[in-house]
């Protein structure tokens, strides 16, 4: 079922974007999203062919998109990107990309693919952060993208909703912030983050209107394993 909720809350945090500048250090996790390619997006053999993954199959790159809306020309920051699987799904949909993750060993990983692919800086940027912080400068993003479990972005609901509040300082308004998490059931073997690190969409819901999101929707039918939750500033017609 396809769900939007509307909320206003008022919550004051700390910031979890960078002001100054990304920083340098450690933490983890995983990420994406895709549409057609453009002419910049091809790799150096001029295919987008080294963009897709047997991930396709239950990720479902183009259902995901098509959900989020067009991308191209936007500037994404993809927080927790992970092995990059969502980053260059991005970049193929004709985004300008900034990936970031404290995981040294992703970091390595998404800058030997991204030279495999042959894309550029101007197309994928990529950065190390630490900690739980985003690596974003405020309002230096059209959208922020991660899927990154949705509990592990604080050890409680005070110190998630804060995380949000804050990391939503930088993106531009209407702040659109798009989040991707498994649902709380069963999943084929090595697929998805362990139950205990699953939580109901309608509770990440609520939390999102708590950390000011005044719009706030979820989407559980379009992928076959995971919600989609878009939550961003509320704008009139």
């Amino acid at each position: 079922m396809n769900k939007t909720y509307p909320f206003i809350a008022t919550l004051f945090v700390l910031v979890a974007c960078d002001r100054q500048g990304p920083s340098d250090t450690t933490q983890k996790e995983n990420e994406g999203t895709t549409t057609e390619a453009t002419t910049a997006n091809v790799g150096s053999d001029g295919t987008t062919s080294g963009f897709n993954s047997p991930e396709d199959e239950w990720r479902r790159p183009d259902d995901l998109l098509t959900t989020i809306g067009p991308v191209a020309g936007r500037t994404v920051g993809n927080v927790f990107a992970g092995d990059g699987y969502y980053a260059f799904q991005l970049v193929k949909a004709g985004a300008r990309v900034i990936a970031t993750d404290p995981d040294p060993t992703h970091i390595a990983a998404i800058e030997e693919r991204k030279k495999a692919l042959g894309v550029g800086d101007d197309r994928l940027e990529v950065r190390r952060t630490e900690g739980t912080g985003t690596g974003l400068r405020f309002g230096e993003v059209d959208m922020m993208f991660t899927s990154h479990p949705y509990l592990q972005l604080g050890t409680d609901k005070a110190a998630r909703v804060a995380w949000v509040r804050s990391a939503r300082e930088c993106i531009k308004s209407p702040r659109m912030l798009v989040m991707v998490d498994f649902l709380p059931a069963p999943t084929p073997e090595g697929i998805g983050t362990p139950m205990d690190q699953r939580i109901v969409d309608t509770a990440v819901m609520d939390e999102l209107g708590d950390a000011d999101c005044s719009d706030v929707g979820s989407y559980s039918k379009k992928l076959p394993y995971q919600y989609i939750l878009l939550a961003l500033d509320y704008q009139g017609d």
